[in-house]
């Protein structure tokens, strides 16, 4: 009867897994099946009988043979018992059992525990993703709802007939024996427990559903809400879009004006700096001309102190001897006043040109006697010692005015010019020194302060002015040739003055000027740069102003003396002390 017993539950629990839809009626089926079978076999469980299992013993499931068991009914052996009332309520018992197991398989199978609640699960999980629902999801909401609530009702009837079966079970097991008795109520407590614990699982489950069916309907009314919300966000996009193309107008016409303002300001900007830089060269032009006008004028002025210096000194001794302390005051300020006319004339032109180049125009602008003693000067040209250099080249052509042995000027086509130098180199020889001298001073004393020699002497110092101008301006490359000449011929003015005054002396003078890369000499030369050490040998780049050396006769003695009235001024090569002065 046990086997047979199971045998039907495992085929009720076939049964209730191939069709949902009639778990009820097959749990009864199963059951009214359970007992006939064992009426009929009408065997007691003392005798040790079993019955066959079916085909459809070996194709039960394991949740129903594992639910026999829990009910102590799948043991796999009889219990013995002492007295047919004992069988009979093992008897009772077992189908009370088999019907509690009945019951408990069709409950776990019950589509309102298994596949109901995890569809709701999969619809709440999707209702909570999806925010925008439709009126007709709601409605189906509304189904599912309703179809839980009867899927709920139909656990509670089950629920009731398992607290039935219970009831049943516990005063079918009253006589069993205390042992088999505890176990079977303890393995009923504890699948009772678990269908509890299911059942309120299914509570929460169908308390979350109605909870999101209820939000359902919030959620509608917060998607009319947003609608709003998003009309009134493009009227103000709208709105905005609007505001905006206007501004961009607005700065369209603000920015043309700007630049129309912007570029009239700039235009009358560049015009008022043409006007102030056109005003600034006049004004320039005006004080160059002004300061020029004024160094000539003190030129002048310094010509005519000089004068008459000159002129008191004669007409009190009586007299054109000159102290050498004069002559050296006088040579000095000449020396100062080419300084600063080169300075002046060049401190602004940037000479570009190599020293082969200005080699070769040197060649074709000066004379030969001066090429000679420039090219080895301009051989070495350097733009730092260049205001140097061009003091070297006016130096050398006022050579010719210093080594003039009577006045200077008066070569020509004069014949009483001529004459007059012819009767000065034949009476050299007829008369002796002393006398000669007084002849001498006497004679070119009186040339030089009649008008006769102004015109020659006017002529030979335009020449030269021009002859310096010419070279320099070939030089530098440059082309303000006229205002050089008007500024310069005052100095040269003064130097042919000063030899005149030197050559009616009873005294001869030499003018010496040291050529390039000659020994420096410190008792006739002076380092304008004055770092000369007097230990080492230096040597001579050029030389801006000659020496001056007096040659006279002493009483009772035929034999010359020497002195130097002022020495040369030299600049010496690089890096043995020259530099520029």
């Amino acid at each position: 009867m046990h086997r047979t017993n199971c045998c039907s539950s495992s085929s009720m629990c076939s049964k209730l897994e191939s069709t949902d839809e009639q778990i009820d009626g097959a749990a009864m089926a199963e059951n009214e099946a359970a007992v006939n079978g064992a009426r009929e076999d009408g065997m007691s469980p003392a005798d040790g009988s079993k019955t066959p299992s079916t085909s459809n013993d070996q194709s039960r499931p394991e949740s129903s043979h594992s639910h026999l068991q829990v009910a102590g009914s799948g043991d796999g052996y009889d219990r013995p018992t002492s007295s047919g009332k004992s069988t009979t309520n093992q008897t009772g018992m077992r189908s009370s059992s088999s019907k509690f197991a009945s019951l408990r398989a069709a409950f776990e199978h019950s589509p309102a525990t298994d596949s109901a609640p995890i569809a709701a699960r999969k619809r709440v999980v999707s209702s909570e993703k999806n925010r925008d629902l439709t009126e007709e999801q709601k409605h189906e909401y509304e189904a599912e709802l309703a179809q839980l609530k009867e899927e709920l009702s139909k656990e509670k009837e089950l629920r009731a007939a398992l607290e039935e079966e219970r009831t049943v079970s516990e005063n079918s097991v009253s006589d069993a024996t205390a042992a088999s008795a505890a176990e079977q109520k303890q393995d009923h407590e504890i699948e009772i427990g678990r269908l509890q614990e299911e059942l309120e699982t299914q509570k929460a489950m169908r308390v979350a559903a109605e909870a999101k069916a209820t939000g359902a309907g919030n959620l509608q009314s917060q998607l009319a809400r947003l609608q709003e919300q998003l009309e009134k966000e493009k009227e103000m996009r709208v709105a905005f879009e609007e505001r905006v193309t206007s501004l961009e107008d607005e700065h369209e016409e603000m920015t043309g004006a700007l630049q129309e303002c912007d570029e009239r300001w700039r235009a009358e900007l560049e015009k008022r700096l043409t006007e102030l830089d056109a005003e600034a060269r006049v004004r320039m032009v005006t004080m160059a001309e002004e300061s020029q006008k004024r160094q000539e004028e003190a030129a002048t002025a310094q010509k005519q102190l000089v004068d008459l210096k000159q002129s008191i000194a004669a007409s009190t001794r009586g007299t054109t001897e000159v102290s050498d302390a004069t002559f050296t005051e006088d040579f000095g300020v000449l020396q100062h006043n080419i300084q600063n006319w080169v300075v002046n004339t060049f401190r602004r032109v940037k000479s570009e040109v190599s020293s082969e180049d200005m080699c070769m125009k040197l060649e074709k602008v000066a004379e030969p006697e001066q090429v000679q003693y420039l090219k080895p000067i301009y051989r070495q040209f350097e733009p730092a010692a260049r205001f140097a250099i061009y003091q070297a080249t006016v130096a050398c052509h006022l050579m010719e005015v210093f080594g003039e042995p009577y006045l200077y000027g008066l070569k020509g086509q004069r014949d009483w010019a001529r004459r007059s130098r012819q009767a000065a180199d034949a009476l050299r020889f007829v008369m002796d020194a002393e006398t000669y001298n007084r002849w001498r001073v006497t004679t070119f004393d009186a040339l030089r302060q009649s008008a006769s020699i102004k015109e020659p002497v006017e002529s030979a110092v335009n020449g030269i002015t021009e002859m310096i101008c010419i070279t320099l301006q070939a030089l530098t490359d440059s082309e303000d040739n006229e205002s050089w000449q008007s500024s310069l011929t005052p100095i040269i003015h003064r130097a042919v003055s000063l030899a005149h005054l030197i050559r009616v002396q009873h005294a001869r003078y030499e003018f010496v000027l040291p050529s390039a890369e000659e020994p420096f000499d410190h008792k006739i030369m002076d380092d304008v740069a004055e770092e000369c050490d007097d230990g080492a040998e230096r040597f001579v780049r050029c030389s801006t102003f000659p020496a001056i050396t007096k040659l006279s006769y002493e009483e009772g003695d035929i034999s010359e003396t020497r002195k130097v009235v002022t020495r040369a001024k030299v600049v010496l090569t690089p890096g043995d002390g020259g530099a520029e002065p």
